[in-house]
């Protein structure tokens, strides 16, 4: 849920700025410091939980994509948070 509220977050000012520029964000866990938000990167280290790329081209396609991975090593609890 936290992962999808974030991602919300995030497409809804690219759509208000109008930017066709993709906008990326990665999120990362651990048990000793929990979840944190890497804004304007996809990491691909071994705590990366899960990867987002909001890409807004409404006025080019007509359409917005929003894309969300996450790593299944996690398990399902971490990845839904």
């Amino acid at each position: 849920m936290r992962i999808l509220l974030v991602l919300l977050i995030a497409a809804s000012e690219a759509v208000f700025a109008a930017s066709n520029e993709p906008i990326l964000a990665s999120m990362t866990w651990s048990e000793k410091e929990g979840f944190k938000i890497r804004e304007n990167e996809l990491t691909s280290t071994p705590d990366t939980v899960a990867w987002a790329n909001f890409t807004n081209a409404i006025n080019e396609t007509g359409w917005s994509y929003l894309e969300v991975k996450t790593d299944s090593r996690f398990p399902d609890k971490v990845q839904v948070m």
